[in-house]
């Protein structure tokens, strides 16, 4: 069910994972911020109708960033990496899409 804003997605996000929401758009690349990021994205275009490059400006990243990290995200939760699993899975239950 898409009925989410970018905005919305990085609000909560940034809430469940406890991180402020500048850490998940700004330039940081520290592991566990990229990874979340990540995840934010991912999510991002699951719950909006936003397409590549609006979600870039909204974490203020290319469009291409944005792809990379969609196809990144995809390819562990296909691999159920437990971690990235678990983000996903807590942040889906808090936008109410799970």
């Amino acid at each position: 069910m898409k009925y989410q804003t970018v905005e919305s997605v990085i609000t909560n996000v940034a809430h469940v994972m406890n991180f402020e929401r500048t850490e998940l758009t700004g330039p940081s690349r520290y592991r566990n911020r990229v990874r979340i990021r990540h995840v934010a994205m991912w999510l991002a275009r699951k719950v909006t109708y936003a397409s590549f490059p609006e979600i870039g400006r909204a974490f203020h990243r290319d469009h291409t960033s944005c792809l990379v990290a969609i196809r990144k995200v995809d390819a562990l939760v296909k691999s159920h990496d437990p971690m990235t699993c678990r983000c996903v899975e807590v942040c889906l239950e808090r936008l109410g899409a799970a």
